[in-house]
């Protein structure tokens, strides 16, 4: 359901654009920006003839006879590729400038799934640990979708040591943004007044948010964000019955593990990894 919503929002958003831009029947001559692009193939065309004289070979100046497209159907093919082909979308990377490698894994696992869908879209990328720059906001204003990924972004106190960096700047340029598979820092309190209008200003109000976990979901609808479903981490999206039915359920030699460096116990650290000498032949971090 999120996936389908998700494709029919870019095309549908897309169409509507070129419509009130009037470009959507381009291919039917009916674009006020038509005369530019002809004389634009025009140019083209002629560039391409003066190169085939050059070469002394004129029989490739036949669009027919040559690998490029054929420029008499030029505006029928625009009109019908814009609105697949063409559609902006920025994800907010949640992996960029991150020292947790469960950031890495979980953007790996959010890229695998829109893989499909955002196939035919231009994706930017940008930046949600460190504060977003001109060109970072360009990119954005650019797209017409914005979906920010994974990871505990959200945050009750957005001002102070938040994930996310964001400022009051962008929640004043309203950046809509479309949350997937994302969670709350740690288990907080209710957001404060700052953090309340700063996340409605941020988060899109009419778009169908994913989070990963029911707390995350109870906190938004506590400052009447309920536009809001329960998805799970996309790390998980991928366990099908029949994927967690090949699961071995016997004892392996090796195991994975991941230590924990942004909130460290060494005692506890040392003793978890003594007993998992004790249990298996080989370690993996």
């Amino acid at each position: 359901m999120f996936f389908a919503w998700i494709g029919g929002r870019v095309i549908n958003r897309e169409r509507d654009r070129l419509r009130r831009s009037g470009c959507y029947n381009f291919y039917r001559g009916q674009c006020p920006q038509a005369n530019g692009i002809d004389s634009n193939i025009q140019g083209l065309d002629a560039t391409r003839r003066t190169n085939c004289r050059q070469a002394r070979q004129p029989e490739s100046c036949s669009r027919r006879n040559t690998d490029y497209p054929d420029m008499s159907d030029t505006k029928n093919h625009i009109g019908k590729e814009l609105d697949l082909h063409l559609v902006g979308i920025t994800l907010l990377d949640t992996a960029i400038a991150s020292t947790n490698l469960g950031d890495q894994i979980i953007m790996e696992a959010v890229r695998h799934e829109l893989s499909d869908i955002i196939s035919e879209s231009f994706c930017y990328s940008v930046a949600t640990h460190e504060r977003m720059g001109r060109k970072s906001r360009s990119l954005i204003d650019r797209s017409q979708l914005t979906i920010a990924g994974g990871t505990n972004l959200l945050s009750s106190r957005m001002w102070w040591n938040s994930v996310w960096k964001l400022s009051p700047w962008d929640a004043l340029k309203n950046r809509n943004v479309l949350l997937m598979g994302v969670g709350w820092y740690q288990f907080q309190k209710k957001p404060d007044l700052y953090s309340q209008w700063l996340l409605r200003r941020i988060l899109s109000r009419d778009d169908l948010h994913s989070v990963r976990d029911s707390f995350t979901e109870q906190m938004l609808a506590s400052i009447g964000i309920t536009n809001v479903v329960n998805t799970a981490c996309p790390t998980l999206w991928a366990l099908s019955a029949d994927r967690c039915h090949a699961i071995p359920k016997q004892k392996a030699e090796c195991v994975v593990t991941t230590l924990n460096t942004y909130m460290p116990d060494s005692r506890a650290d040392a003793m978890l990894l003594r007993t998992l000498r004790q249990h298996y032949r080989t370690i993996y971090f």
